[in-house]
C-alpha cells in the first residue's frame, strides 16, 4: 500500500482553527457566542434555531437558501449533536466560506443531506478549504453518518470540492449540470461505511486527484460525464471493495485511474479512461497489490502512444479477469502483468494494443482467448502456465519462457510466429496460419507437440526445434526459406501427410533416433537431408511414395512399409541427391476383380437355369426333377400355345419352347488385408431352349470393373463385354450344370504418388471362366425344399503390359496371367406359400462354404528408370470362407411381383463381400 503524508485539514492554520473550534465545543462553549458575528446577507429560512451560520444540538431541521450564505468561518457549519439536517441551496443561492474556511462544515452530523441546485454554488476560499467539508474532529471514525450530496451547481475548494475524512458513508450524485472541483475533485479519507458516488457532470482535481479514496471499507464510482485529476483521474489507496462503473470519461496526465491495497476491485468501461501525460510510465489504469480484479471494457482504455506507457497495468494482482470487446492501447504494453504467483484470464473480442507488446505477463498463470486483434504479440515469463486459443489476429506472436506448460491452439492468424525457450512442455495446435521473418516455431528445451493441419511458415525455419524431444503432425503446409523442419540436437518424430518445404532441405535431422512417418497426401518440397545420422526409422502408409533424401545410411537405418504389395527401390541415398521409391500396385491388379466379375455372371446363369419353364409356358407347376441350385424345372410343353408365352423372372418363352431372358446384377469385394474394394455392375441378356432331357442356352452382356484402393491413392476402371454358353442335363434324380464364359476388358488405372502426383496407364486384357456345378433337390415337408449343391469355377485372366505416364514414378509392367479355382458347397431351404388371395409368396435362406486356390505365378515383374522388380499381386494363395444368403419374393398380381434379396460373404485374410437386390417384375 502507497502511503501519503497529507495535511488531514488543509493547512496548519486551517487546522489549528479546526481544532480550537472542536475544542471549544467539547468544552461548552457557546455556539451562539462564537458564531454571532459571522455575516449573513439574504439569511436562509431554517424550521430550526441558526446562530450566525452554525446550527448545534438540532434535529429534523431545513435550511433552505436562496441568497448568500457567507462568512470568514465558513458559510454555514452544522456541529456535533446534529440530525436530520436537510440543507437547500437554491438556483440564486450562494453558501461560502474565506479564508481558508469551507462552505459547508459538516461536524459530527448524523444523516445529513445537502441539496444544491442548478445555478446554485457551493465554495470554499483560501488554502486548505472545500465547498463542502464533511469531518469528525473526534477522529472517531463512526459519525458522521449518511452524509447525502445532490449537486445540480458548482461545489468548489481550494483543497478539495468536496473534502471527506472520519466519516462513516456517504452518499454523492452530480448531476448533469453539476461540477466538483477544487484541487482534489473528492476528497474521502478514512470511512468505516460505503462511499457512493454518481456522476454525470464534472469532476475535476486541477492540482491533484479527480477523485481520491483512501483507507475505506467500500467503494461505488459511477461516472457517465467526466472526471478529470491532473495527478490522476480516480486515485483509490487502500479499501476492501471498490466497484466502478464508467460510460464517460476518465482522464490525467498521469494515470487515469490508480487502486492500490484493494481486496476486490471491479471496473465496467463503455466509455474513456485515458492517460495523455507524454513521461514515461504513466498507464489507462494502474492497479497494485489486489487480491481480486475485474475488468470488462466495451470502451477504450489508453495512454500515451509513447514511450513505456500502459493502457492497462496489474502489478501484484493475485486473480485478474478482463474480458475486452473495445480497445486497450498503451504505448509500450497494452496489458502488462507483474504478479507474485498470480493468476489471470483475458478474453479479447476487440484491440489490445502496444508498442513493444499487446500483453506483458510476468510470474503470472495466463488464460488467453482471443477473438478480436493483438497487436505487438504476447509475453509470458516466468509462470507456470500459459493457455492460449486464437481465433483472431496477433501481430508480434508469441515470446514464452521459464514456463512450466505452453498450450497453444490456433484457428486464426498469428504473425511474428512463436518462439519457446526453456518452457518443460510446449503444445501447439494450429489449423490457421503462423508466419515470422524469422521461425514460423521455434521451440528449445521442451517435450514438444504440434499438430498442424494449417499454415506455418518462416523466413529462416518453418519449425526449429532445439534440444527437446516431441512430435510434429502435419497435414497442412509447414515451410521455411532454410529448412521446413529444423531437428536440432533432438530426437523428433514427424508424421506427415500435408506439405513441407525448405530452400536448402524440407527436413533437416541433426542427432540420431528420428521418426519420420509418410502417409498419403505427403509432399515434400525438397530433400530429406538425414545428415549423416543413425537409428533413424522412415515408415510408409499405403500407396506409393517418391521422397528425395540426402546423407541417408541404408546400413544403419530402418524403413518400414504398410503391406506386402509395397517395393522399396533405394537410389543413391547417402549422397545430396537420392531417392526413396516405395512402389503399390495393389489398385492395378484386376485378378480379384475380374473373379468377383465372372462369379455375378455365374449366378445369373444360375438364376436362369432354376426357371420352372413348364410353369411359365403353363404346365405343371409341381417339381417333377431337381435343378442346380434347388429349382425345379419341367419338360418342354406341348400342344397349341400362343405365339410367345410369358415366363417368370424377366423372361418370355415362344411357342417353340425358346426362354429369353435379361438381367442386371452387381456385387462388391472388400479386401481389408490389401485396403482395397472391388466393385462389379453390369447387365446380361440370352436364350436357351429346354429338350426332353435338357436346355441349352447362350448369352452375351456388358459391365464394368472398378478396383480401387480404400484410402484414394489408386484406382482401376475396365469395361468389359463377354458371352458364352451354358447347359442342364438331368441325370436321374441328379441335375448337371455347365457353362462357359469369355470376355475382353479395356482398362485405365490412375495411381496416386504420395497421394498427389497420379500416374496414369491403360491396359487390355481378356479373361475365361468354364464352371460345372450338381444339385438334387430333396422336398422334406409341404412346401419346404432342400437343395445341396456343388459347383466348380475356373478363371483365367491374361493382361497385356504398359507403361504408365505423366508422373514422377513411371512404372512399366510385363504382360501376366491369373488362374484361379474356385469350389462352392452350399444348401439352401425354400419355403413355397400361396397367399389368400390366390398369389405366390416364396423365402429362401441358403449358406455355402468356400473356397479359393490362386494357381499359377503370384508376381507381376515391373520396372522404374531402369530397376527392375517384382510385386506380389496375391495376397495368400488360398481363401476359404463362407457366405449366406436371404431372398424372397411375392406376387401382387398376376402381372406384377417384387423380388429382394441379400447376401454376405466373409472370408480369410480379412475379405468380406456384400450384395443387396430389389425390384419389381411385370409380365408384358
Amino acid at each position: 500500500m502507497r502511503h501519503f503524508n497529507l495535511p488531514l485539514c488543509g493547512t496548519a492554520k486551517l487546522c489549528a482553527r479546526k481544532r480550537a473550534l472542536a475544542t471549544a465545543f467539547m468544552t461548552g462553549v457557546s455556539t451562539l457566542a462564537l458564531f454571532a458575528a459571522m455575516p449573513v446577507k439574504d439569511a436562509a429560512a431554517a424550521d430550526c434555531t441558526v446562530s450566525g451560520s452554525a446550527i448545534s444540538g438540532q434535529t429534523d431541521c431545513t435550511v433552505t437558501n436562496s441568497g448568500e450564505m457567507t462568512s470568514p468561518e465558513g458559510g454555514l457549519i452544522i456541529n456535533q449533536g446534529s440530525e436530520n439536517i436537510t440543507v437547500n441551496n437554491e438556483a440564486s443561492g450562494t453558501i461560502s466560506g474565506t479564508g481558508g474556511w469551507s462552505g459547508i462544515t459538516i461536524n459530527t452530523s448524523d444523516n445529513t443531506v445537502i441539496n444544491n441546485a442548478e445555478g446554485a454554488t457551493i465554495s470554499g476560499e483560501g488554502s486548505g478549504s472545500a465547498g463542502i467539508n464533511v469531518t469528525d474532529p473526534d477522529y472517531s471514525g463512526s459519525s458522521p453518518a449518511g452524509t447525502i450530496i445532490n449537486n445540480a451547481g458548482s461545489i468548489a475548494g481550494e483543497n478539495a470540492g468536496i473534502d471527506l475524512r472520519y466519516f462513516y458513508g456517504a452518499s454523492i450524485v452530480n448531476q448533469t449540470t453539476g461540477s466538483v472541483e477544487g484541487g482534489y475533485g473528492i476528497y474521502a479519507y478514512s470511512s468505516s461505511g460505503i462511499l457512493d458516488i454518481q456522476n454525470d457532470g464534472t469532476i475535476t482535481g486541477d492540482s491533484n486527484y479527480g477523485i481520491y479514496i483512501a483507507n475505506m471499507v467500500g467503494a461505488n464510482i459511477s461516472n457517465a460525464g467526466w472526471i478529470y485529476g491532473l495527478n490522476t483521474g480516480i486515485d483509490i489507496n487502500g479499501a476492501t471493495e471498490i466497484a466502478i462503473t464508467n460510460s464517460g470519461t476518465v482522464s490525467s496526465n498521469a494515470h487515469a485511474i490508480y487502486a492500490g491495497s484493494i481486496g476486490a476491485f471491479s471496473l465496467i468501461n463503455s466509455g474513456t479512461i485515458s492517460s495523455t501525460g507524454t513521461d514515461d510510465l504513466y498507464y489507462g489504469v494502474n492497479l497494485d497489490i489486489v487480491d481480486v480484479a475485474t475488468i470488462v471494457n466495451s470502451g477504450t482504455i489508453s495512454s500515451s502512444l509513447a514511450g513505456q506507457d500502459r493502457g492497462l497495468r496489474l502489478n501484484e494482482v493475485d486473480n485478474a479477469t478482463i474480458v475486452n470487446s473495445g480497445s486497450i492501447l498503451g504505448g509500450y504494453f497494452g496489458i502488462e502483468f507483474l504478479g507474485d504467483d498470480s493468476s489471470a484470464t483475458i478474453t479479447n473480442t476487440g484491440t489490445i494494443s502496444g508498442g513493444v507488446f499487446g500483453i506483458w505477463a510476468s510470474d503470472t498463470d495466463l488464460t488467453l482467448s482471443n477473438a478480436g486483434t493483438i497487436s505487438g504479440g504476447v509475453r509470458s515469463t516466468y509462470a507456470e502456465s500459459l493457455n492460449a486459443t486464437n481465433s483472431g489476429t496477433i501481430t508480434g506472436g508469441f515470446d514464452l519462457a521459464a514456463l512450466n506448460e505452453a498450450i497453444i491452439y490456433n484457428s486464426g492468424t498469428i504473425s511474428g510466429g512463436i518462439s519457446t525457450n526453456e518452457v518443460n512442455t510446449v503444445d501447439i495446435t494450429n489449423s490457421g496460419t503462423i508466419s515470422s521473418a524469422s521461425d514460423g516455431v521455434s521451440v528449445t528445451s521442451a517435450a514438444f507437440s504440434l499438430i498442424n493441419s494449417g499454415t506455418i511458415s518462416g523466413e529462416s525455419d518453418g519449425v526449429y526445434v532445439r534440444e527437446s524431444n516431441g512430435s510434429i503432425i502435419n497435414s497442412g503446409t509447414i515451410s521455411g526459406g532454410d529448412y521446413g523442419i529444423n531437428a536440432d540436437r533432438l530426437s523428433l518424430t514427424i508424421t506427415n501427410s500435408g506439405t513441407i518445404s525448405g530452400g536448402t532441405a524440407s527436413v533437416l535431422f541433426s542427432e540420431d533416433g528420428n521418426t519420420l512417418n509418410v502417409l498419403q497426401g505427403a509432399l515434400f518440397n525438397g530433400v530429406v537431408d538425414y545428415n549423416g545420422t543413425v537409428d533413424n526409422t522412415t515408415t510408409f502408409g499405403t500407396g506409393s511414395y517418391l521422397l528425395g533424401v540426402a546423407n541417408y545410411d541404408q546400413t544403419d537405418n530402418t524403413i518400414n512399409l504398410n503391406n506386402a504389395h509395397q517395393t522399396l527401390i533405394l537410389t543413391n541415398t547417402n549422397t545430396g541427391s537420392g531417392t526413396v521409391n516405395v512402389v503399390d500396385i495393389g489398385s492395378t491388379s484386376m485378378d480379384s476383380a475380374v473373379r468377383g466379375y465372372t462369379n455375378s455372371v455365374g449366378n445369373v446363369l444360375g438364376s436362369i437355369l432354376s426357371i420352372d419353364v413348364g410353369s411359365s409356358a403353363g404346365g405343371s407347376s409341381e417339381p417333377t426333377s431337381s435343378g442346380a441350385l434347388g429349382y425345379a424345372e419341367e419338360k418342354k410343353p406341348t400342344g397349341a400355345a400362343a405365339a410367345v408365352k410369358k415366363g417368370g423372372d424377366d423372361t418370355a418363352v415362344d411357342r417353340y419352347g425358346n426362354l429369353f431372358w435379361i438381367r442386371a446384377f452387381g456385387g462388391q469385394t472388400f479386401d481389408n488385408a490389401k485396403d482395397t474394394s472391388s466393385t462389379n455392375y453390369g447387365v446380361a441378356a440370352g436364350v436357351d431352349r429346354q429338350f426332353d432331357e435338357g436346355r441349352f442356352g447362350v448369352l452375351a452382356g456388358y459391365g464394368r470393373i472398378i478396383n480401387k484402393a480404400d484410402d484414394g491413392s489408386g484406382k482401376t476402371t475396365g469395361n468389359t463385354g463377354f458371352g458364352g454358353v451354358y447347359v442342364r442335363k438331368d441325370v436321374g434324380s441328379v441335375t448337371l450344370d455347365a457353362s462357359l464364359i469369355a470376355g475382353g476388358i479395356d482398362n485405365d488405372s490412375r495411381r496416386e504418388i504420395s497421394g498427389s502426383d497420379p500416374a496414369r496407364g491403360s491396359f487390355t486384357g481378356w479373361y475365361v471362366s468354364p464352371e460345372i456345378a450338381i444339385s438334387q433337390k430333396h422336398e422334406f415337408a409341404p412346401g419346404w425344399i432342400f437343395t445341396p449343391s456343388a459347383r466348380l469355377r475356373y478363371t483365367a485372366g491374361f493382361y497385356d503390359g504398359y507403361t504408365e505416364t505423366s508422373s514422377t514414378q513411371n512404372i512399366t509392367y510385363d504382360d501376366r496371367t491369373s488362374n484361379t479355382l474356385e469350389g462352392i458347397l452350399e444348401g439352401k431351404i425354400t419355403n413355397r406359400n400361396t397367399l389368400a388371395n390366390g398369389m405366390k409368396a416364396n423365402v429362401s435362406f441358403s449358406a455355402a462354404l468356400v473356397d479359393t486356390l490362386n494357381l499359377g505365378s503370384s508376381n507381376m515383374n515391373a520396372s522404374l528408370s531402369g530397376t527392375d522388380f517384382t510385386v506380389s499381386a496375391i495376397g495368400n494363395r488360398n481363401l476359404i470362407g463362407t457366405r449366406f444368403g436371404l431372398s424372397g419374393d411375392v406376387q401382387l398380381n398376376q402381372q406384377t411381383t417384387i423380388y429382394s434379396g441379400i447376401t454376405l460373404g466373409t472370408y480369410s485374410s480379412d475379405i468380406g463381400s456384400w450384395s443387396a437386390n430389389t425390384g419389381v417384375k411385370v409380365k408384358f
